[in-house]
């Protein structure tokens, strides 16, 4: 299996210089998750994938922080890095964490409320 398998349906685009995570159509993936808070404002927006990743990488891999970028656009969540390894090691691991209901809806339900 190779790791565009491992992380779907995250996608990792090369660029000379660096790469970039995304998700397309943000609001398809993990509805389940973003519908557990759908009472205080939550829809799975990219703003919310940004905000859950920021978290993520903060808690499990701080050392990384300043090597990498979030960025949201309307359908779209995005990470950029300038190392691709690093990218694919971050994909992978949050990939991992988001399939693990038991780790990821405890972090979750930290997010602050949307407003």
């Amino acid at each position: 299996m190779t790791i565009r398998d491992k992380i779907k349906p995250f996608v990792i685009v090369e660029y000379e210089t660096g790469g970039t995570l995304q998700l397309y159509s943000v609001e398809d993936y993990k509805s389940e998750l973003f519908d557990s808070r759908k009472s205080e404002g939550f829809t799975g927006s990219s703003t919310e994938w940004r905000m859950l990743a920021e978290l993520f990488a903060t808690e499990e891999m701080p050392d990384i922080l300043d090597d990498i970028q979030f960025e949201t656009e309307t359908d779209m969540f995005t990470v950029y890095a300038d190392d691709c390894v690093l990218l694919e090691s971050f994909a992978m691991q949050f990939k991992a964490a988001l399939d693990n209901d038991e780790y990821i809806y405890p972090l979750f339900m930290r997010l602050p409320p949307c407003e």
